[in-house]
């Protein structure tokens, strides 16, 4: 796969590029000056990726997600499904369970009003109609969404909760 972070900016410029693809325990990261890289993967499947950007100054930012083979961009680590009509502030989610080769061994969910979860497809009921942001952290021992050992990829969603039209 190639990844472009040409689009990447800094105050003073970006004058390093420091990728980390877990596609292994203790994955080593790539520095670079150029902000395109080609990587192949072991197998295919989804894998929890980084990319910092670092300034002249040496103060950088981070960002990542999960990417699957043969597709572009970042993809979600999980859907969402809610009943059409009748209760539908009631909402079913299903997270990836591989990440990285490896099976995801804890999820930590935060619903977006105030309320958390665990485990692969856990079912939540919204009090109140309205827009939420959802996000999972999906650990499955390997790699994060940012460059570094042991996190998981965190990966965030925002839902339309009792609309009568579902998501």
């Amino acid at each position: 796969m190639t990844f472009d972070a040409s689009r990447s900016s800094a105050k003073g410029g970006v004058v390093q590029f420091s990728w980390q693809f877990n596609a292994a325990l203790n994955a080593q990261t790539v520095e670079q000056t150029t902000p395109t890289i080609t990587y192949t993967f072991p197998t295919a499947g989804a894998y929890s990726t980084g990319v910092t950007v670092f300034r002249p100054d040496g103060l950088s930012a981070g960002t990542g997600g999960i990417v699957v083979t043969g597709q572009n961009g970042f993809q979600p680590a999980f859907t969402v499904s809610q009943n059409r009509g009748g209760d539908n502030r009631t909402v079913q989610f299903s997270a990836l369970t591989t990440v990285s080769r490896l099976p995801v061994i804890n999820y930590l969910w935060e619903f977006g009003d105030g309320t958390t979860g665990s485990g692969p497809s856990p079912t939540h009921t919204y009090d109140h109609p309205g827009a939420y942001t959802v996000t999972a952290v999906l650990f499955s021992g390997v790699g994060s969404a940012f460059p570094g050992e042991g996190a998981g990829p965190v990966y965030a969603q925002k839902i339309n909760v009792g609309n009568g039209h579902g998501t």
